[in-house]
């Protein structure tokens, strides 16, 4: 019960839908009817998808998140918000033709946040953003310069740079 309102799921077994009412207990009145396509669901949610948080950010604003959402056309349908440096797209419906792409971009974001990670842990958080900014104003040359200066070794710079590319690449396929 939330703010004087009862909310009643009931599931039909054979239809596979869920409907939900949302009644008003002091006029007994019917508020609301929402349905939905378990079946649906169950399809667009892959235990790929539910086995990891919905969400990574990293300091090099490689970004994404992804959630229930509902489409007129589609109905029950998996929405993702993703960024890659100053390029943002959302509300992208994942389909089987993008599935694929966003299921990279979300990997190599959490290996782009690995290797954040890294660094962090063998240099200090400081580090991470000076050898991200060297990278982004100067190359992966650069990068390797701040990172030696710290003594951080090439290969997380190296490792760290390939992450944000792939990450850059599967950004731009997701259409």
């Amino acid at each position: 019960m939330e703010n004087n309102k009862i909310i009643i799921s009931k599931v039909n077994k054979q239809s596979n839908i869920m409907t939900i009412e949302k009644y008003d207990i002091n006029s007994n009145k019917l508020l609301s009817i929402d349905t939905l396509n378990l079946s649906e669901i169950s399809k667009n949610s892959s235990k790929d998808n539910l086995s990891r948080a919905n969400y990574q950010n990293t300091f090099s604003n490689r970004e994404y998140r992804y959630y229930n959402s509902y489409d007129s056309k589609l109905g029950s349908c998996i929405k993702w918000d993703i960024r890659s440096d100053y390029k943002k797209k959302n509300g992208i419906i994942e389909t089987s033709s993008n599935r694929d792409d966003l299921k990279n971009f979300r990997d190599a974001v959490e290996t782009v946040n690995s290797k954040e990670n890294s660094i962090i842990w063998t240099a200090g958080i400081g580090t991470v953003t000076t050898i991200l900014t060297a990278i982004a104003t100067g190359g992966v040359g650069a990068g390797i310069a701040a990172a030696s200066s710290v003594g951080v070794a090439a290969n997380f710079v190296i490792d760290l740079n390939r992450a944000i590319n792939d990450a850059d690449y599967y950004f731009d396929r997701i259409r």
